[in-house]
């Protein structure tokens, strides 16, 4: 089985990185680092419509394998571009993971109705088991 670990691009992620590798060895799984880019925030003229640059799927495997080597060295890195929510849920079960590990931070009610929570979907709408991990210190 996996241990599916969603990463953003942050200093934050390296205690996501680390909980999903701790799983990882305790269940003698494989550890997937998924970061997932979003379409809206893709600039015009993205990378990928360049002539002769990096396509915007290969950026994202990187940026997860980056943020992951911080942590741990045995991994498997993966892009995918759209909906983070979408993306993590759809690769969460097409590796049928044990565990989907993502990071999470303390925001108001308001907050999340206004700016929604790729956290919160996924908290509600993955089947496999979801372990939260607070990205912020706790002071």
């Amino acid at each position: 089985m996996t241990i599916v670990t969603a990463v953003e691009d942050t200093e934050r992620d390296r205690r996501v990185i680390a909980e999903g590798a701790a799983l990882a060895d305790a269940f003698n799984d494989e550890l997937h680092v998924i970061h997932v880019l979003d379409r809206d925030s893709l600039e015009e003229g993205a990378a990928a419509d360049e002539p002769g640059s990096r396509p915007t799927l290969e950026v994202a495997r990187d940026i997860a394998a980056d943020i992951a080597s911080l942590e741990t060295k045995e991994f498997t890195p993966v892009g995918r571009i759209g909906s983070p929510a979408g993306e993590i849920q759809n690769y969460t079960e097409e590796t049928e993971a044990r565990y989907l590990v993502v990071g999470g931070r303390k925001r108001s009610p308001i907050g999340k109705a206004v700016f929604g929570s790729i956290t919160q979907s996924l908290l509600l709408n993955v089947e496999s088991t979801v372990v939260t991990v607070r990205t912020e210190s706790t002071s």
